[in-house]
């Protein structure tokens, strides 16, 4: 069952579950970085993390409600780190994608 609106909004909004997301976006934008790009290394998965190193507080936000909204993640208390990063990985590229769109 997924977490409730209201709880939703408060886990976004708390600073230590912020601080958590935005180690987990560092990992994910290191690891991002250390391999080959695939395609233009101007792609927005390499811009956000690029920002992301930089800026590691940059894209907390849309971090942390792609987790809150997964619904097998239906407890805020017990999700992990490593959950956490797995929710990141896996919505790096569209978050990239939505904060660095492709030119026409």
């Amino acid at each position: 069952m997924p977490i409730a609106y209201q709880d939703q909004q408060s886990t976004v909004a708390d600073t230590g579950f912020q601080a958590r997301v935005e180690a987990g976006e560092v990992i994910v934008a290191l690891a991002v970085t250390s391999v080959a790009p695939t395609g233009s290394p101007t792609a927005p998965r390499y811009q956000l993390a690029d920002r992301v190193i930089t800026q590691p507080d940059f894209a907390v936000t849309q971090f942390c409600w792609a987790i809150v909204t997964r619904p097998q993640l239906n407890d805020i208390t017990q999700i992990t780190d490593t959950q956490i990063n797995n929710v990141i990985s896996s919505f790096w590229d569209q978050v990239a994608g939505a904060l660095f769109p492709a030119g026409p």
